[in-house]
């Protein structure tokens, strides 16, 4: 599938137009013209790559010395661009291609050099992590530091890719966003966003907090450093850092919100002129406190109320928990533990110290769901038992005031066992089974616990009648694992009986399993047994529950219900993909990117399959991704 630029919407691969907005999903190839798909990197005619995918900044010394230049650096491995011709674009950033990506780069092996000595610093002198004097001594840009204090805290921040000094030049290289729309264009072109601001400012304010104790505020105070990305996420394009002798104050940035109001026509601000009063007026003077009264405007407390920070009343944890509308976010603290040591690098972080507030996430509504699916052989065996199943309905409106989702999905992978011809009939029937009676079912709410369980074991009661007319017994008994997600808007419901698995991956929460596998081993872990003698056990790995073999009295299906706070990948698989513990060593290549709407699923379970062939192979591999993407349910109405 290939985003749209224009719209977002997404179109079929072979599409030279965008089916929703008819705007060109091809572009000239800058070296012989010939036209290519938006979503290729190499021209197919000429083999010249398309747009740079990092960008590289000359902080000290002249960035215009390297117009004509073949590299950016002397190891030649970042290739530079066409040269820009105008003086502005130079000014903005080089862009650059690497070409061994899979290669250490020049920052990575530093900090690696220097892990035991950083590990050691992070332990007894935290703010010594953030002395500009230690990372210029390791030969990196001082503000490489601030970066990498940011890596895992927002998208919003583009992430360093390398760093480093020579005797002209400091150059750091960030990942590339200069082909996004910048926000005052974006505005330009919007006839009435005003959710759409509203959760700009939210996360501006969450991107302040993080800014602020490494005084890098004016990132977010300079209009032409904010850009909006494919998901309409505030994005910036670098780190900007304060004037030492002037510290940034938070009015500073609630007066850049109302020029965003001013761009497009509407200079009364309704509700938000008390929170723009109060910060001006140094009521509010921290990023949590301005976060607290803009969670206000989703309905939780009256927007109008003037909030003076000594009086304000902040909840109890325990009352953060039971509110179904909120979830508590990452607790500000420092970003260095005391248990740096076990950390690896990439975590190494730092802050000052910082007003503590629980952080909590806006109710959700649905922005878009996408899927993919994909079944494998495997290299060993000679016949796929493995079964897939997918269904998605998306309904949408959309007006001027933006776009509203209605969406549900079914998504279901079956890993059939018992015998030749036999494990793929067991793991298509259940499939199939699990499709006709949700049809029936599944109405206008997400199916309860009791219709989830009733319909698998309605399915276990087919395979298991089957198994019974051809008179099998024991291992000859046909049978499948199932895993299942049913997703309603921003709601999923997950079940399972069996071994294979399902993954959530998100920004949040990185990797999360979250279906434990039904086996030996893990039984024994859950009576409290230790791990280690739980899986020396002969048959640790054999399937404790089935779909199939046994009568329902013997199945006895996981199912739980979560709500999708923020873009969330769930991964459906069979255990040829998950054994090895595959996944948790390869998920921030091959899953995390996927979270973005402009990367491929389709193309993503396709690596996923490469890659399971390569390190395991030894079973069938299937894969089903379901991207859902949500964003804040405001609601409000700006009178």
């Amino acid at each position: 599938m290939i985003a749209c630029p224009e719209c977002h919407q997404s179109n079929p691969a072979d599409n030279r137009f965008c089916q929703y907005c008819g705007f060109s999903l091809l572009i000239a190839c800058p070296h012989c013209d010939t036209e290519v798909s938006l979503q290729e990197k190499q021209c197919s005619a000429c083999g010249g790559w398309l747009t740079p995918t990092l960008l590289a900044l000359v902080l000290d010394g002249d960035a215009e010395s390297f117009v004509g230049a073949e590299y950016l650096d002397t190891q030649e491995r970042y290739l530079l661009s066409p040269q820009p011709e105008q003086k502005e674009q130079i000014l903005v950033g080089l862009g650059v291609l690497d070409k061994l990506p899979d290669e250490l780069s020049y920052l990575e092996q530093v900090l690696e050099q220097e892990a035991e000595s950083l590990q050691k610093l992070a332990a007894t002198d935290k703010e010594g992590l953030a002395n500009p004097m230690l990372w210029l001594q390791m030969g990196l840009p001082a503000i490489a530091r601030h970066y990498l204090s940011l890596q895992d805290t927002s998208d919003g921040f583009p992430l360093l890719q390398d760093a480093w000094m020579s005797a002209d030049h400091q150059i750091i290289v960030l990942e590339n966003r200069t082909h996004l729309t910048h926000l005052t264009e974006y505005l330009e072109g919007q006839p009435s966003v005003y959710e759409q601001v509203l959760q700009w400012m939210f996360q501006m304010a969450k991107m302040w907090r993080e800014l602020a104790p490494i005084h890098c505020c004016q990132t977010l105070l300079r209009l032409d450093n904010l850009y909006i990305d494919e998901d309409d996420n505030i994005v910036v394009q670098k780190l900007i850092e304060d004037d030492p002798e002037r510290t940034s104050a938070l009015s500073e940035l609630t007066s850049l919100w109302q020029i965003l109001f001013e761009l497009i026509g509407q200079e009364e601000y309704g509700t938000l002129n008390s929170i723009l009063d109060q910060t001006k007026s140094q009521a509010i003077t921290t990023a949590s406190a301005l976060l607290q009264a803009l969670k206000g405007l989703a309905g939780d407390t009256d927007a109008t109320t003037i909030i003076h920070p000594p009086e304000l009343t902040i909840p109890e944890v325990d009352d953060w928990e039971n509110r179904p509308e909120f979830q508590d976010d990452d607790p500000e603290e420092s970003v260095v533990d005391d248990d740096a040591t076990t950390q690896s690098l990439d975590s190494l972080k730092y802050s000052s110290e910082v007003d503590e507030l629980p952080t909590v996430v806006l109710p959700m509504h649905l922005l878009n769901l996408e899927d993919a699916g994909l079944s494998d052989i495997g290299t060993q065996r000679d016949h796929n038992e493995d079964y897939f199943g997918i269904r998605t309905y998306v309904e949408k409106q959309e007006n001027l005031l933006g776009k509203q989702l209605q969406g549900r999905g079914l998504y279901i992978v079956c890993d059939g066992m018992g015998g030749h011809a036999a494990g793929e009939v067991a793991s298509a029937l259940s499939v199939e089974t699990l499709q006709t009676y949700f049809k029936k079912h599944w109405q206008d709410s997400l199916p309860d616990e009791d219709t989830i369980k009733e319909a698998i074991w309605k399915t276990n009661q087919t395979v298991y009648d089957i198994n019974l007319k051809n008179a099998r017994s024991g291992s000859g008994r046909m049978g499948t694992t199932l895993v299942m997600v049913l997703v309603q808007n921003n709601r999923a419901a997950i079940a399972h009986v069996g071994d294979s698995r399902i993954y959530r991956i998100s920004r949040k929460w990185n990797l999360e399993q979250l279906t434990v596998d039904h086996e030996v081993g893990q039984r024994e872990i859950q009576k409290g047994v230790e791990p280690e003698i739980a899986y020396a056990r002969p048959d640790a790995y054999q399937l404790t529950q089935a779909i199939g073999p046994r009568d329902n009295n013997f199945v006895i299906p996981d199912v739980t219900y979560i709500d999708i706070n923020e873009d969330s990948l769930f991964l459906l698989c069979s255990d040829g993909l998950s054994d090895n513990e595959l996944l948790e060593q390869s998920w921030e290549k091959c899953l995390l990117p996927l979270l973005s709407s402009r990367a491929n699923l389709d193309e993503g379970v396709k690596e996923l399959i490469e890659l399971a062939n390569e390190h395991n192979g030894h079973d069938n591999i299937t894969a089903v991704l379901v991207r859902v993407k949500v964003r804040p349910n405001l609601g409000i109405e700006i009178v």
